[in-house]
């Protein structure tokens, strides 16, 4: 069973190479230092510990018998679960056709054999440090998301009228309760002026509240205003400001 990035105490590194006299060296240079490290002697091999594992991050050695580097590369990057983890090969092969084709194939780097252990650290440590904030960053995006979601819903059904206005009053999105309170179309409120709906000498009221309470605090108090609905008549209503942090 896989463990999760997030409960590891050390980043783990699938190391993948034919030669045990090669993994060896590799684990003396890793395994002593802030890494977990497996091994995996083919390609076969790696593709089958890469999904239970999911490491942080994949050394791959190019020459292999069997399924090469490039093929198992080339498969690990097709698996949307496996996709996103970085792999760097580990190679003799330094023409630039290989190369090409390794960065074509998804690898994120290449370090040639012989490599000096201080180069393979610099780099294993930047991809690894590459990969922990873009899964960083996708958590963030999943919550956001999952905030916005919460929002909408919250939004779209409430019975009160809501309305999300810029600093110039411009009306940029409003709810089915706004619908209701004004009559008027959510299509005909949008991009219309929120001071289009107020009684006279309401925009500056409002203007002041902003100023001295939501720019401040990030809200307001409850207070009345007059607005004027789409047949014209004026109705009073309570009102409450919040500054939603959007442009």
């Amino acid at each position: 069973m896989s463990q999760s990035n997030s409960l590891r105490e050390k980043p783990l590194i699938l190391m993948v190479d034919d030669v045990p006299k090669n993994l060896q060296v590799l684990g003396n240079i890793l395994g002593a230092d802030q890494y977990l490290i497996t091994p995996a002697m083919s390609g076969e091999q790696a593709l089958a510990r890469v999904e239970q594992l999911m490491p942080d991050l994949i050394l791959l050695d190019v020459m292999m018998p069997g399924i090469d580097g490039f093929e198992t590369c080339r498969q690990i990057k097709a698996n949307p679960k496996t996709k996103g983890i970085p792999i760097i090969f580990l190679t003799a092969k330094v023409e630039t056709v290989d190369v090409v084709k390794g960065f074509k194939v998804g690898a994120v780097d290449y370090v040639t054999k012989p490599f000096q252990a201080e180069e393979l650290l610099t780099r294993v440590e930047t991809h690894i440090s590459l990969r922990k904030k873009t899964l960083e960053l996708k958590s963030l995006y999943t919550e956001l998301k999952q905030n916005e979601e919460k929002y909408r819903g919250l939004f779209v059904s409430s019975i009160d009228a809501i309305l999300r206005i810029n600093a110039d009053f411009q009306i940029k999105d409003a709810n089915p309760g706004t619908e209701k309170l004004l009559g008027q179309s959510i299509e005909g409120l949008n991009q219309n002026l929120l001071t289009n709906f107020l009684a006279t000498d309401q925009k500056d009221r409002i203007q002041k509240i902003i100023t001295q309470e939501v720019s401040i605090n990030g809200y307001s108090e409850a207070f009345e205003c007059e607005i004027i609905k789409a047949d014209r008549t004026i109705t009073p209503v309570e009102m409450r400001l919040w500054q939603s942090g959007e442009t």
